[in-house]
């Protein structure tokens, strides 16, 4: 009994620990700022001004999207009427000119339905 309870103090110092990592985290605090969802969003436009695919990306699927913050940096960056497609079986709040399925991508019917959407 005592270990139990030892393990759940445990558990909630290293919770503790890195919610205070996460809430200090620069990145975390610039999301918030410039209205993206998710911190790894920078990460994404680190590596498109390494190697700018984004500039000739007319076709954009994020499989796994939520919360959405890749699709909001593939919104941004690629160009106008690019067909962008994000699919996750958690919802995600909508984003202008992007398209989004609540599916398991484990579902046989997923491909069909990608297939119709970038016909």
């Amino acid at each position: 009994m005592k270990r139990i309870k030892l393990l759940k103090k445990q558990k909630n110092k290293d919770s503790n620990r890195w919610l205070d990592r996460h809430f200090n985290d620069e990145y975390v605090k610039k999301s918030k700022i410039d209205g993206y969802r998710s911190r790894s969003s920078y990460k994404l436009i680190q590596i498109n001004e390494k190697f700018k695919f984004f500039k000739h990306s007319n076709l954009i699927l994020d499989l796994g999207c939520a919360p959405g913050g890749w699709l909001q940096v593939s919104q941004k960056l690629s160009p106008k009427n690019s067909k962008i497609l994000g699919i996750d079986k958690i919802g995600i709040k909508s984003i202008a000119d992007v398209d989004f399925f609540k599916n398991d991508i484990f579902d046989d019917k997923i491909f069909k339905k990608i297939e119709c959407f970038f016909e």
